[in-house]
């Protein structure tokens, strides 16, 4: 069970995390990939403002980000990163929108 304190820290997070991926400041996969994972803090994953954030993140969920990219060859990447830079691109007004209402739905201004 979650007290209140972390419940609101994960609600302030989420809005913190919308607004930078609104503003370019948080990769849009990595902004996804964690609101999805406090969605489930704040007691609301079934949340319908989430699921564009949530079918963004499972389109790109076998991305791989950070450390592990070592274990990959240069020339997969290279391939793969074309591959998500077309689809971030595509779905960026999606996720962005998304983002917004999200910021509206939990409290934000």
């Amino acid at each position: 069970m979650t007290s209140n304190g972390s419940v609101e820290t994960a609600r302030e997070e989420i809005l913190r995390i919308a607004g930078a991926m609104l503003s370019g400041e948080i990769d849009l996969i990595v902004g996804s990939r964690k609101i999805c994972e406090l969605r489930y803090v704040i007691g609301e994953p079934d949340n319908p403002v989430f699921n564009p954030i949530i079918g963004f993140e499972s389109e790109t969920d076998d991305y791989p980000l950070g450390p592990i990219r070592a274990r990959f060859s240069k020339d997969y990447l290279q391939k793969l990163d074309q591959e998500i830079r077309a689809y971030v691109e595509r779905a960026r007004p999606g996720v962005l929108v998304a983002c917004k209402r999200i910021i509206e739905s939990l409290g934000g201004r």
